[in-house]
């Protein structure tokens, strides 16, 4: 449908190439800041040059982005599991998936559950409420600090459990969301 909405337009194909440049920037500019990251705590662990970690952190996303990107086109033919037999490729799906919806079930469902309740956790017992409400306060009233103090002390860490089991049990098929 993208395609039919450039072409409806006037200059719709001068903007259709302005638009997925400007994606292109957008998408680049954030490879490069995500890739930093990794970069700088290898760099730092590791006492590696910048250059050696580029490079390793470079081969990880080729080998774990080229099979997500050819997941639905030239990979497209790889099975679930059991239903080739057991052969070569059998191995590649997991819980019926492949490997661009394994990846985003890792990350979404996974990874990102996990990462706010350790976040929530350490606000609660390491830094302190008295830390973050400090910080708000620098620069604003904080308005809403009883609503904010009631859900981190209930809500927030129970209810980001109950999302992480559903998408796994989800997943594995023991319930239907």
């Amino acid at each position: 449908t993208l395609p039919n909405v450039f072409n409806s337009m006037a200059l719709g194909n001068i903007i259709g190439i302005v638009f997925f440049l400007l994606v292109l920037f957008a998408a680049l500019t954030s490879a490069i800041s995500l890739m930093e990251c990794c970069v700088s705590i290898i760099q730092d662990r590791f006492d590696l040059s910048r250059k050696k970690c580029c490079t390793i952190i470079l081969a990880g996303i080729l080998i774990l982005g080229i099979p997500c990107s050819l997941g639905f086109g030239v990979l497209d033919f790889i099975k679930p599991l059991g239903s080739m037999g057991y052969g070569l490729l059998d191995f590649i799906r997991i819980f019926g998936m492949n490997f661009l919806d394994f990846f985003d079930f890792m990350t979404n469902s996974i990874m990102m559950p996990i990462s706010a309740i350790c976040t929530c956790l350490l606000i609660i017992k390491v830094t302190g409420f008295k830390t973050v409400i400090n910080e708000v306060e620098i620069s604003s009233k904080f308005k809403r600090k009883k609503a904010y103090l009631f859900c981190m002390k209930y809500i927030v860490v129970p209810g980001l459990i109950i999302i992480l089991l559903s998408s796994i049990l989800s997943t594995i098929g023991i319930i239907s969301i």
